[in-house]
């Protein structure tokens, strides 16, 4: 009953949380109501199972686990919906860290996930593949503020590899850059089996 509450909440949180975007960090398209609800409850659900049975970022049993919330800020999508990324966000009650305590009660962290499916129908997979993490924030706008900043700004700074830049997720070159091609092609889906 505890984890259907939650999820209602994060299914609430997920859909105002495209509605107030910046409009830097919108997508070029219209994201259509149904779409963005059918994956982000699916994607809730994945990251939920993620979190509990501790898969890689959230292997720290000692750290995540069934009291541990999580929230998707957004989901940026390709033009043709068959690639995404997910901005996820988790917290932590102070009380799991000796060395941590924020005074308001919590410890915050952030991620993205590269996700692809194969027709706009079938759901997204989530890619075992988190490249970084931000790890025991204070507040949950300074986390999500950071996570943006590295997605929408300061990705275009860093390089790929000798040939090609990364590109901010906000860029169509993303979608198809030798970055988004090599971790699906060299990283394995999430699964639970």
């Amino acid at each position: 009953m505890i984890w259907l509450q939650r999820k209602v909440i994060i299914i609430t949180c997920i859909y105002f949380s495209m509605s107030s975007c910046a409009e830097v960090d919108r997508p070029s398209k219209k994201i259509s109501k149904d779409l963005y609800q059918k994956d982000s409850v699916y994607l809730g659900s994945t990251l939920r199972k993620m979190v509990d049975n501790n898969i890689d970022p959230f292997v720290a049993k000692n750290e995540f686990d069934n009291h541990t919330s999580i929230f998707i800020d957004s989901i940026i999508y390709s033009p043709n919906y068959l690639r995404a990324v997910v901005l996820v966000i988790t917290d932590n009650l102070n009380a799991k860290f000796e060395s941590n305590s924020f005074a308001s009660g919590k410890t915050y962290n952030g991620n993205y996930f590269f996700c692809f499916r194969d027709t706009i129908s079938s759901p997204l997979n989530i890619i075992k593949y988190s490249p970084w993490g931000l790890i025991h924030f204070e507040s949950f706008e300074t986390v999500k503020k950071r996570l943006r900043d590295e997605c929408f700004r300061l990705r275009s700074s860093q390089r790929w590899s000798e040939e090609e830049s990364k590109y901010n997720m906000t860029d169509n070159r993303f979608w198809l850059s030798d970055e988004f091609n090599s971790v699906i092609k060299h990283s394995k889906i999430v699964t639970f089996e």
